[in-house]
């Protein structure tokens, strides 16, 4: 169930803020306040020495996709359910109990025994569902006190700025978590638990949010207005399409690259450095998309990025470092 509802002409949502006047709102703190839980909750210290762990205690590839599949299973299954629970009981709530869970499903890496980490997976999945769209819906309610009567235009400048804080903190906790993992192999996982639990801290400066109840549409409401608008644009349909393949790429050799890196030699604070590297050139192109949109012509973007991601996934296939 969408936790944003955006079908209005306006682009305007319907949403009540507890015990908070709509006049003189202190929206610079909350967005400070929420900026900081981007930040803390984007602290990936495991993304780059996790599947390294998993295999350093028996685990097979396959195995380790299949804890994968689990979690992309948990969140698929949670998205509905965790939407209502945003809706009617609060959108801050929702990402507390997403920290709280987080912090748990990192700790139980710490006894790697297979039912737990079906659990974990699990878990880390239900987490990532109720995140959702409780995390741009407290966006857009900031950006609506911000600028009531700019309320999409001031949306778009805050959530690119939040996909850039993200990338930094994902920089920081990639690099920060190969070498950690370097001293101990525990200490990443700790160390993202931590991360989440400190999340909660600025989520208690944000008002509690909910959806208004005439917003509250059926999920199937969601789905129908959906697939009407892929009808209607055939352009969007192709980007769709574009996007799974390209996702489906990532997800293949997500599993497999921090595995292929070790067995080329690199050593856990290598491939945190490269790992986080990687990120960097994203940050670096996502901050010059706005450049790039505008000096190239637009059937030439596609076609040119998905290419750029070819030549890297055949750089990474050769069998030498320098290019991987």
């Amino acid at each position: 169930m969408s936790k944003i509802d955006t079908a209005s002409d306006q682009l305007a949502i319907t949403t009540t803020v507890e015990g908070i006047a709509h006049a003189h709102v202190p929206w610079r703190r909350w967005l400070a306040a929420f900026y900081c839980f981007d930040a803390t909750s984007s602290l990936l210290f495991t993304s780059a020495v996790w599947v390294i762990y998993l295999a350093s205690r028996g685990y097979s590839p396959l195995a380790i996709g299949l804890f994968e599949t689990i979690f992309h299973i948990a969140k698929f299954v949670a998205e509905v359910p965790t939407g209502i629970f945003a809706d009617l009981v609060g959108r801050r709530k929702s990402l507390v109990i997403c920290c709280i869970i987080g912090a748990i499903e990192n700790l139980l890496f710490l006894v790697p025994t297979p039912p737990v980490m079906i659990l974990s997976f699990s878990l880390a999945g239900i987490a990532w569902a109720f995140r959702g769209g409780a995390h741009e819906a407290i966006l857009w309610m900031i950006a609506g006190h911000a600028e009531p009567a700019n309320q999409a235009a001031r949306y778009s400048k805050l959530i690119s700025r939040m996909f850039m804080l993200a990338l930094v903190g994902e920089i920081i906790g990639t690099a920060s978590g190969g070498f950690l993992g370097h001293i101990l192999t525990i200490l990443p996982f700790l160390c993202q638990s931590a991360a989440f639990a400190l999340g909660i801290i600025p989520l208690l400066l944000l008002p509690e949010q909910h959806s208004a109840k005439e917003q509250r549409a059926h999920p199937l409401a969601h789905l129908r207005t959906g697939l009407q608008a892929v009808r209607q644009a055939p352009a969007l349909l192709g980007l769709l399409l574009i996007s799974g393949l390209t996702d489906s790429c990532w997800q293949t050799i997500y599993f497999y690259y921090q595995l292929y890196l070790h067995g080329l030699g690199f050593s856990l604070s290598a491939i945190g450095l490269l790992v986080a590297a990687s990120t960097v050139t994203s940050f670096l192109f996502t901050a010059a998309t706005p450049f790039i949109m505008r000096h190239l012509p637009q059937h030439w973007l596609v076609p040119l990025f998905v290419s750029v991601e070819i030549v890297g996934l055949f750089c990474m296939s050769l069998p030498l470092p320098v290019l991987s």
